[in-house]
């Protein structure tokens, strides 16, 4: 009866340790749509007269709606019961969004692809139940090029956002819906023959909408 007890007792033991260790880690894969804030830049045409002053005009750039794919990888650092701090690093890649300028001009579309590395925390509410709310912020690097023929523009990015994951019966797989917004300033598109000036500031908003998979070990 003793050596059945205390072989009870170091199974619950042992499962404990393996509940306790359990999702220190996580990596997730997900995918969805762009929705970016227009931007505004003054360009000015070069003057082919001698004596003639260059006049600057403005040019709205809205930017089109693509799918991106994020993957993500992070660790518990802070595990409290009632909520839980999670070291993550989002890498998040947007191909080909087409570049449309809607002012007086009108040029060709160009068209964008973007890159977003931004190291974050992330804290997790209820993190041992079937649906955790989340927020994360963070900041990093944003990677822009063009099929303009110019060199890729780095800027400096912020990183905010939430969402909700969701757990399954399979003890690594769950699901995760999120919201992020990755603010940096304006990329330069480039327009022949123009110079192009663009806002200051980080005033650049791409807000990624999307859902997928997370494996936590």
């Amino acid at each position: 009866m003793f050596i059945r007890r205390l072989a009870v007792l170091v199974v619950l033991f042992m499962a404990g340790s393996v509940c306790s260790l359990a999702q220190m880690a996580d990596a997730g894969l997900v995918a969805g749509g762009s929705f970016v804030s227009d931007s505004k830049l003054v360009l000015t045409a070069p003057c082919g007269i001698p004596l003639c002053t260059p006049v600057p005009f403005t040019e709205t750039v809205k930017t089109g709606n693509r799918v991106f794919v994020e993957g993500v990888a992070g660790i518990r650092m802070v595990n409290a019961l009632v909520a839980s701090v999670h070291l993550e690093v989002p890498v998040t890649y947007v191909p080909s969004q087409s570049l449309t300028f809607t002012g007086p001009v009108g040029f060709s579309p160009v068209h964008l692809s973007s890159l977003f590395v931004t190291p974050s925390i992330r804290v997790k509410l209820l993190p041992g139940s079937s649906i955790s709310p989340w927020g994360s912020v963070g900041g990093g690097l944003a990677r822009y090029t063009t099929d303009a023929g110019l060199p890729a523009i780095n800027s400096g990015a912020l990183q905010f956002g939430g969402g909700l994951d969701f757990k399954t019966r399979l003890p690594l797989l769950g699901f995760r819906a999120e919201v992020r917004d990755y603010v940096s300033k304006q990329p330069n598109p480039g327009v022949a023959l123009f110079s192009v000036q663009t806002p200051s500031g980080l005033s650049r908003h791409n807000v990624l909408v999307g859902g997928g998979i997370v494996l936590s070990f």
